[in-house]
């Protein structure tokens, strides 16, 4: 059934959505089903219209069933659809704006992660290779404000290439999976290990980095957080390493319980991005 799957996805209905990169398409598998009841794009038919994809990287699915794409490698652009599948904005996160310095800010280059605020009607985009995450109007209360530009959530290079993004609804915060460094570096002699993982408001302010490389995983050799999850109960924090082939669990402290392996930093100065002796998670 699958070629090269990328973005995974699972909606309030426990349905799963994953985009195929190789096969340019968009599935969703019911629950305790193992066959698709909706495939969007033409397997193996790269393509920039309304009913095509080139090579899509993720979903992102509102409570009432309309979802978002992005796509992704080759099209720069995030599409809006029913919960049928009728294309419901195109093209509208694609368009150029030109600032007065000549960047193009609210223009993502490579989207690789969606998120969705729906409290806030905001759909955040991980435009990876201009390493920043930006922020735009949902159009889920108000249509004609669709792919409007909202906010900069993680501004251009703070944390290097951001490859994932998740919404944690019980702190409100975004998580923020982004490439630093791919192994510990040395600084006159000391080793310090890159965070991998940012804990961002939705405001834009960075609050903490956490997730920091091991002694053991920088012997397996290069780590890259490639996505990110929460669980619904906001506790459970879930990477995958692209290069180390791992999936790793973090679990945040209860209030009232003493710290534990995995908990997010609380400096909030640039040296949270670093970290001379890192925790360990727990590898799945």
């Amino acid at each position: 059934m699958f070629y090269v799957p990328h973005g995974l996805t699972v909606d309030k209905d426990g349905n799963i959505w994953l985009t195929d990169v190789g096969r340019h398409q968009v599935l969703r598998i019911p629950k305790g089903k193992q066959e698709p009841d909706l495939v969007l794009g033409e397997m193996f038919v790269p393509g920039s219209d309304d009913n095509h994809f080139c090579k899509p990287t993720d979903v992102a699915v509102a409570e009432n069933g309309d979802f978002f794409v992005s796509d992704g490698y080759c099209n720069s652009r995030i599409l809006k659809f029913s919960k049928e599948g009728s294309s419901l904005a195109s093209g509208v996160w694609s368009s150029l704006l030109k600032l007065p310095d000549g960047r193009t800010r609210p223009t993502t280059l490579m989207p690789h992660s969606l998120a969705l605020v729906e409290d806030q009607d905001l759909i955040c985009v991980a435009d990876r290779e201009d390493q920043r995450a930006l922020c735009y109007y949902a159009g889920l209360r108000d249509p004609t404000l669709v792919g409007q530009f909202a906010l900069d959530l993680v501004p251009e290079g703070e944390v290097g290439q951001v490859y994932g993004l998740a919404y944690d609804k019980t702190d409100d915060v975004m998580y923020v999976a982004a490439l630093l460094a791919e192994k510990p570096v040395e600084v006159d002699g000391n080793s310090f290990s890159p965070a991998r993982v940012f804990t961002y408001d939705l405001q834009g302010n960075y609050l903490s980095g956490w997730g920091f490389i091991t002694e053991d995983e920088a012997l397996r050799g290069p780590s890259i957080p490639h996505d990110i999850a929460v669980s619904p109960s906001g506790r459970e924090i879930y990477i995958a390493d692209l290069l180390q082939h791992t999936v790793r669990k973090f679990v945040k402290d209860l209030p009232d319980t003493p710290p534990s392996d995995g908990r997010p930093s609380e400096d909030n100065g640039a040296s949270a991005r670093w970290n001379s002796s890192p925790s360990s998670p727990e590898t799945l």
